[in-house]
C-alpha cells in the first residue's frame, strides 16, 4: 500500500515540480522571504483596521485569526501568523533536506 503510493508520488514529482517551477520562477529563498513578509502585512494591516480605525464594528472575518484574537489578543495572532510563516518554511527547508536534487 505504502510503496504504490509511494511508486504514485515519484511518477508525478516531475510534473509537480515543472508546474511549481511555473508559478515561482525565481529563487527559493525569495519564497521564504515573500512568506514573511506577508505575514507582516497581515499581522500589521489586521492590528491597523482593528485596533487603530476605532470602528467596533469592524472583526476578522478568518477563523484562525478571529480564534487567535479571542484567546490571545493581538499576541496570539501575532504568535499564529509566526507559527504559520516557520511551518512553510520548515516544510520548504524538510522537502530540501528529502529531495536535495531539486535544489
Amino acid at each position: 500500500m505504502v510503496s504504490k503510493s509511494l511508486e504514485r508520488d515519484r511518477a508525478s514529482e516531475r510534473y509537480v515540480e515543472a508546474v511549481s517551477r511555473f508559478l515561482w520562477p525565481w529563487r527559493e529563498s525569495w519564497l521564504l522571504a515573500l512568506v514573511g513578509l506577508v505575514a507582516v502585512l497581515d499581522y500589521a494591516s489586521t492590528y491597523a483596521v482593528l485596533e487603530l480605525s476605532g470602528n467596533e464594528y469592524v472583526y476578522e472575518g478568518g477563523p484562525l485569526a478571529s480564534w487567535a484574537l479571542q484567546m490571545g489578543g493581538f499576541t496570539g495572532l501575532f504568535l499564529v501568523d509566526m507559527a504559520a510563516a516557520s511551518r512553510t518554511a520548515a516544510w520548504h527547508l524538510l522537502t530540501k533536506v528529502i529531495n536535495p536534487q531539486s535544489v
